[in-house]
């Protein structure tokens, strides 16, 4: 569908990037076949993985982001700044 002569979607493009960079390539080339429910799930779980190992890679791969490490070591929202309310 995508591939046809007359016709190219910069969606469909985007889609087939995400599935090729997370190792599931065979979605995209057996769009046909029966996928299980949870397929979506995995995808999503995997591109947080990719995300995660990333900023991990990027973290220690600076200096600023070693010091960073010794004090965090995961990506989360910090309670603090949300207990104060702006005027």
């Amino acid at each position: 569908m995508f591939n046809s002569i007359n016709y190219q979607s910069k969606w469909m493009s985007a889609i087939q990037n995400i599935l090729f960079n997370c190792g599931m390539n065979n979605i995209w080339h057996n769009q046909f076949i029966h996928l299980p429910k949870n397929t979506a799930k995995k995808i999503k779980i995997r591109l947080i993985d990719q995300y995660l190992q990333h900023w991990n890679s990027d973290l220690l791969n600076s200096s600023k982001g070693q010091h960073y490490a010794l004090f965090k070591d995961n990506i989360n929202c910090e309670k603090y700044p949300l207990r104060y309310k702006s005027n």
